[in-house]
């Protein structure tokens, strides 16, 4: 009998964090995963998929970013879906002549998940760094055109841009260590 109150108390703590990750992360993954479903159908099922996965996994991750985990696993079990339920082309000709559905929505999957990853890092950076970034990186405004929008000089454009970028890095690294 007090191995089994010692094997339940055991589990309190594990299924503390599964639920809060659960209620913190469920609508926001569920949202991210219907949104890359190729089909009409919400994206309860993978959901809970990700969600299994992550209790599954829960003692044994290496993470302080479970969101990151998750959307990660989220991304993997949407393309795994689509691939599952492409209908293949049926003659090579086809094949030549028109991309695969399939890999346009991984392309389009993979793209949004970069997109959203960019958000995040641009999110943490100092405000005027990730003005300057996004101004030089996304739109290709010279240093000068930045520096002018800004309403700082040129030298200071170029060492907020500097000091962005490692930061960006610094982070992008940070996530990826995270995710593995």
């Amino acid at each position: 009998m007090k191995d089994e109150l010692r094997a339940i108390e055991g589990l309190k703590p594990k299924n503390d964090l599964f639920n809060t990750m659960y209620r913190k992360y469920y609508s926001p993954i569920r949202s991210f995963i219907s949104k890359h479903l190729r089909t009409h159908q919400p994206g309860d099922e993978l959901t809970q998929e990700v969600f299994i996965k992550l209790y599954q996994n829960i003692e044994s991750l290496q993470t302080d970013n479970i969101k990151g985990w998750l959307y990660t696993v989220a991304r993997n079990e949407t393309i795994n879906h689509n691939r599952k339920n492409s209908h293949p082309i049926s003659s090579l000709e086809e094949q030549l002549v028109e991309p695969s559905c399939e890999d346009t929505a991984n392309k389009s999957l993979e793209k949004n998940y970069q997109r959203d990853i960019i958000k995040n890092i641009l999110v943490r950076l100092p405000k005027n760094q990730a003005i300057a970034l996004y101004l030089k990186d996304m739109y290709g405004y010279s240093y000068q055109e930045i520096a002018d929008k800004m309403n700082i000089s040129y030298k200071a454009v170029k060492s907020l841009i500097f000091r962005g970028r490692q930061r960006f890095i610094k982070y992008y690294e940070e996530m990826n260590m995270d995710d593995l």
